[in-house]
């Protein structure tokens, strides 16, 4: 399995409501998104490696924990300062996921990386 067929599987599976709660966010990286209300908001993506293989990313985002000084910086890259005040807290907190991502990454085959996406969107909320 390639990294490409990886995201097309993911986003197959997301069209059939396979995902209750999530809303992608992303279609070029399966980058999806849910609220956790108890940890925040919740991401999940695939990034394609140099070798081919692919990366999960997966974390949590609570904006309480990040001043609002970082917030705008994490939004700077895709608005400007004028846009920041208009933008609703998801958006946000994809930002910071945006800028962040990296530190959380788990490295494998596609095949394997998909089957772990897959069991993370699944898994239901308590």
């Amino acid at each position: 399995m390639t990294y490409d067929e990886a995201v097309n599987t993911i986003l197959e599976y997301y069209m059939l409501g396979d995902f209750p709660g999530w809303t992608m966010t992303d279609t070029d990286c399966a980058q999806m998104r849910r609220l956790n209300e108890e940890r925040g908001y919740e991401f999940i993506q695939l990034t394609k490696n140099w070798d081919g293989s692919a990366i999960i990313h997966h974390d949590f985002i609570r904006l309480s924990d990040y001043p609002m000084e970082e917030q705008q910086d994490a939004c700077s890259s895709y608005y400007n300062d004028l846009d920041f005040s208009g933008l609703e807290p998801p958006i946000i907190a994809e930002c910071i996921f945006e800028q962040t991502y990296w530190n959380v990454a788990d490295y494998g085959e596609p095949r394997k990386m998909l089957n772990e996406y897959l069991e993370i969107v699944r898994e239901v909320e308590e």
